[in-house]
């Protein structure tokens, strides 16, 4: 059921990794995080948002194709980007709209840099075989935004609210999202995964929402962007762990989809110590589901670090041990900082269990 586009070939990275650029669950597939460089990990059009954009996007085409889809597949973007103006960041989403067409959602983070120097962007892809229809449900005077892609066995969600949004907006943005929801018979007990991301340090998210998935962003747009994604095969069964008293686990899981979150809250162990404890934590959880690491289709990691690749390798090279090539598709961006107070890095796996 499962291939593989390789990392070799395309571009590569300053470390050995045991991911796959691409991985495809059936009809379902994630990406790696695909960067502007080229084969030999230097920076292409250092600095040039546009170039790289282009670049980024293109090495999404291509291995949409080497994984045996057309762009029409392609069902939700992630772009983190190092923008600072709306300009820029219009700009970028132009590119992205030239390339895969108005359908797929956008979800654009702005982000304080990225590992290698002149790196500007850097983006996730989500695509399907049995894509279906974009669902628009904003609201007329823009202060909710929410629009839905029919994603085979997931249903993506994009909502955008504006900065410190007042207890009506998320009224609102329950009430819209629960309308889209009810269009394709799901509820918001079909929630399987979420990352929000909000600029600066004051603002609200809908309530439940899990501490390490909310991340401080660049207050370039001014608004709190919510990243969802609901499962088709049935209402989600949600789980909540502390173990050694300072990783917090998130499980969520229906049929055989599981979501996996865990961050680590001890303000005394540095970054790559936070990682080791949340790894260990995650393989018991995935234990404790009948599952393993060789399971996980896409990793996603937001860690607080400098403009460096050896804040990035470090914490890396702990996740790295947990896989054999060919791995999963994975994800790590440097961010402002995570809602969860003393945590430094926050890792989510989304898993597919064999039938």
């Amino acid at each position: 059921m499962r291939t593989y586009v390789p990392f070799e070939g395309r571009w590569s990275m300053r470390i050995d990794v045991p991911y796959s650029l691409l991985l495809r669950d059936g009809d379902d597939a994630w990406s790696s995080g695909q960067a502007p460089l080229d084969t030999n990990a230097e920076v292409v059009a250092p600095g040039d948002l546009a170039a790289q954009t282009r670049i980024s996007c293109g090495h999404i085409a291509n291995i949409l194709s080497d994984g045996g889809f057309g762009r029409e597949a392609l069902g939700k973007l992630v772009l983190y980007h190092t923008a600072r103006n709306a300009s820029d960041t219009d700009s970028m989403l132009d590119i992205a709209r030239e390339t895969f067409g108005p359908q797929p959602l956008l979800v654009p983070v702005a982000v304080p840099h990225f590992f290698y120097e002149g790196m500007v962007i850097e983006v996730d892809a989500f695509a399907t075989a049995r894509r279906g229809a974009t669902l628009d449900y904003s609201d007329n005077d823009g202060r909710v935004k929410v629009r839905l892609v029919n994603g085979g066995s997931f249903v993506w969600a994009a909502l955008e609210l504006q900065a410190e949004p007042s207890a009506e907006d998320l009224e609102l943005a329950n009430t819209q999202l629960e309308k889209a929801l009810r269009v394709l018979s799901l509820s918001p007990r079909h929630k399987l995964s979420e990352h929000w991301f909000a600029p600066g340090s004051s603002y609200e998210v809908p309530s439940g929402v899990p501490a390490g998935m909310v991340v401080t962003s660049e207050p370039v747009v001014p608004a709190v962007l919510g990243e969802l994604t609901f499962i088709k095969a049935g209402p989600v069964h949600e789980e909540r762990h502390t173990q050694a008293g300072s990783v917090q686990i998130v499980t969520r899981k229906s049929g055989a989809h599981l979501w996996l979150a865990g961050w680590c809250t001890d303000e005394n162990a540095g970054l790559v110590e936070q990682t080791e404890r949340i790894v260990d934590a995650l393989a018991d959880a995935l234990a404790r589901n009948g599952a393993a690491f060789s399971d996980v289709a896409k990793s996603t990691t937001h860690y607080v670090g400098g403009a460096s690749e050896e804040n990035l390798h470090d914490n890396m090279a702990v996740r790295n041990a947990r896989y054999e090539k060919p791995g999963p598709a994975s994800t790590g961006i440097a961010v402002s900082g995570l809602n969860a107070k003393g945590a430094r890095i926050a890792i989510d796996l989304c898993v597919v269990t064999p039938d």
